[in-house]
């Protein structure tokens, strides 16, 4: 299971973690990767993508959740290595429409992915629950959220019970929402 929690130097005034993380400090960690080496991955593989959000794959490589700023579709790339070299196999999961805006991912129960992210078309909060570990084939696409303007800032985790846990924001409110889907799709 994997959350999404950037960190900024603000975090890091005193020196600690942020006081949200202190209790989870046994279940954490970073991945960190050098400045250059960053910018030649996004601009020889990826050069399109925009509001990616990283997890681990059940066989141990990273499995990103992207916007393809060309297509402005939602894509998940599994990578074939912990370094994420070599060709990844990359799927388009939603189209068509501005799909994909602040995707958040996460392994749920069997090591499927499930990203969360807003379709900016209608302004909604969906959910893609894929069905292989790499995302391949189709994946369960609901419309989890349509009041408002919903499916900002967009994070996303598996609950005690196994269930997508989300939290977004509603722009036209400017409130945290928080949805605990009671399904693995969050249908319903």
């Amino acid at each position: 299971r994997a959350a999404n929690f950037p960190l900024t130097p603000d975090d890091f005034g005193d020196g600690k973690l942020p006081l949200s993380l202190r209790p989870f400090r046994h279940k954490l960690f970073g991945l960190t990767i050098k400045p250059d080496r960053l910018t030649r991955i996004r601009s020889e593989r990826r050069p399109e993508s925009t509001y990616a959000s990283l997890a681990i794959a059940a066989d141990g490589n990273p499995i990103i959740a992207h916007l393809d700023a060309t297509s402005s579709d939602l894509r998940v790339t599994h990578c074939v290595n912990v370094a994420c070299t070599g060709v990844s196999v990359s799927t388009n999961v939603d189209s068509p429409g501005n799909v994909g805006l602040f995707a958040s991912i996460a392994i749920g129960p069997g090591g499927l992915p499930t990203v969360a992210y807003m379709e900016a078309t209608s302004n909604d909060l969906k959910v893609a629950a894929c069905g292989t570990i790499d995302c391949t084939g189709s994946a369960a696409v609901t419309t989890a959220e349509s009041a408002s303007d919903v499916g900002y800032y967009v994070s996303l985790a598996f609950g005690a019970d196994g269930l997508p846990i989300i939290v977004h924001q509603d722009i036209t409110t400017i409130d945290l929402r928080v949805l605990h889907c009671s399904t693995l799709t969050c249908a319903g």
